[in-house]
């Protein structure tokens, strides 16, 4: 049986980019996805808040609008939905434990809350014990794949070859199950492994 995918959300493009990727991966590892929103209580109302709305309001809705993409994108898909109010980090990284791996957009310029870009997904990375993925904003599922042939319809773009999974190590630290992530992900993509040799400093 295979775990869901976890992916942590606000209203960022780069979360966005997240949930659809974490959802095509699920696919193709025939599980689901738990969408994580983390929230917190403000000693005074946000400026993003409508008059009278709470925090908790916010983030259910916020939730709720991400289920309906992804719904609508990938119709049969197992959604989980998770609310939680608690500190962003914790909160990410015990859902990581819980999963086969956490999906989060990438350090950058958050939206309103920012909960998880910039230094959020640097701590989560460094304190998972879970593989976690970072998705940049603007990622679609055909940039996995090579690039297409011009006249090739946009449906066929899933039979194009994947590209190769790249693999940065350093060998001065076990890394038996970075390998064996980076081996399984090219295997489930009928890629290859690429490792590009650096210098050691």
């Amino acid at each position: 049986m295979e775990y869901d995918i976890a992916v942590g959300i606000d209203r960022s493009p780069a979360s966005l980019a997240a949930v659809h990727w974490a959802a095509h991966e699920a696919r193709r590892r025939g599980s689901g996805i738990t969408l994580v929103h983390v929230w917190h209580r403000r000693a005074r109302a946000a400026p993003y808040l409508r008059v009278g709305g709470t925090e908790r309001a916010w983030a259910e809705r916020t939730l709720e609008e991400t289920v309906r993409s992804v719904r609508s994108a990938h119709p049969g898909l197992r959604i989980t939905e998770r609310l939680v109010c608690d500190a962003t980090v914790t909160a990410l990284v015990t859902a990581a434990d819980d999963a086969e791996m956490l999906v989060l957009g990438p350090p950058g310029p958050g939206p309103v809350g920012g909960f998880v870009t910039g230094s959020v997904s640097q701590r989560v990375v460094a304190r998972a014990d879970h593989p976690v993925v970072l998705v940049r904003a603007g990622r679609s599922a055909a940039d996995e794949h090579l690039p297409a042939a011009d006249g090739l319809a946009p449906e066929e773009i899933p039979e194009t070859p994947y590209r190769d999974v790249v693999l940065g190590l350093r060998v001065d630290r076990p890394c038996e199950e970075v390998l064996d992530f980076a081996f399984e992900a090219a295997r489930r993509r009928g890629s290859g492994p690429t490792c590009p040799r650096a210098a050691s400093t």
